[in-house]
């Protein structure tokens, strides 16, 4: 079984120049029972069919530090792909080990991992309520200042109207 992840490589992985992206970490479980792998080949691809159908055709992964260890074991490899993987981007990985008689297994599962890389998310109001409350508040006075305005100029107009007819 093949297993993908992203992050640190395992403790005891070879040393790696840190790259902008962190390192492809591969879990390769050595489910053999008939024979014990000798090597692992481990190819990627960004498009599936290409693994499923001509495994020969997609992008070697160098293997040479990884040893398979016994059946049943899980092994960590921790690899980069050598190329920029963009936001959005997919990859699928597959793996076939080889035997001492030369002998390869089929291709494992497909793992897939796609490179997501959330947008930033805009600067928080400080206290968005103190700006609702001040803007209400603000409409409100306003309201009541046009309010008594209105009351006083009718009042005055009343007045004046009253102040003729006398």
């Amino acid at each position: 079984m093949l297993y993908l992840g992203r992050g640190q490589p395992p403790v005891g992985a070879l040393p790696v120049v840190p790259p902008s992206d962190p390192p492809l970490i591969l879990t390769v479980e050595e489910t053999g029972v008939w024979y014990a792998a000798e090597s692992y080949e481990i190819r990627w691809s960004e498009r599936l069919e290409i693994l499923q159908k001509t495994f020969s055709d997609a992008n070697p992964v160098n293997t040479s530090a990884l040893q398979p260890q016994e059946a049943g074991s899980d092994e960590q490899f921790s690899f980069l792909p050598g190329v920029t993987i963009q936001n959005g981007s997919t990859l699928f990985f597959a793996v076939r080990s080889e035997d001492k008689e030369a002998m390869k297994s089929e291709v494992s599962n497909i793992a897939r991992v796609t490179k997501f890389v959330p947008t930033p998310r805009p600067p928080e109001i400080s206290n968005p309520g103190l700006n609702v409350t001040a803007i209400v508040v603000s409409v409100c006075v306003v309201i009541i200042m046009v309010c008594f305005i209105a009351f006083v100029a009718k009042w005055a107009m009343k007045r004046k109207k009253a102040s003729r007819e006398v």
